[in-house]
């Protein structure tokens, strides 16, 4: 009996190839009908689930030279740090019109 461990985790399915040898005395012939497949399918669906929407808690402006602005002027370009309730950080170059 062979005995194969395979990680499965975030495979949609798999499908392994084995042969089988009857044990009947006729060791070393394998005839082809004892060669089959199996396929294995996930009872649960992988992918992402449970997507939820990340909320701004706060939005800091700094000019190019990395200095905080208070109160951003208009067609300015400024560096715009953003803050999500998880903790996640979003930074990205923005002009203010």
């Amino acid at each position: 009996l062979l005995q194969t461990e395979i990680d499965l985790t975030g495979l949609s399915s798999y499908q392994h190839q084995f042969t089988h040898t009857p044990a009947t005395g006729n060791e070393g012939v394998i005839p082809d009908d004892n060669r089959f497949a199996v396929q294995f399918t996930p009872a649960t669906p992988t992918g992402i689930v449970n997507v939820t929407s990340d909320r701004i808690i706060g939005s800091h402006y700094y000019n190019l030279q990395g200095i905080e602005i208070v109160q951003p002027v208009r067609n300015q370009i400024y560096i715009v740090k953003t803050i999500f309730e998880s903790g996640k950080n979003e930074v990205k170059k923005r002009v203010n019109k």
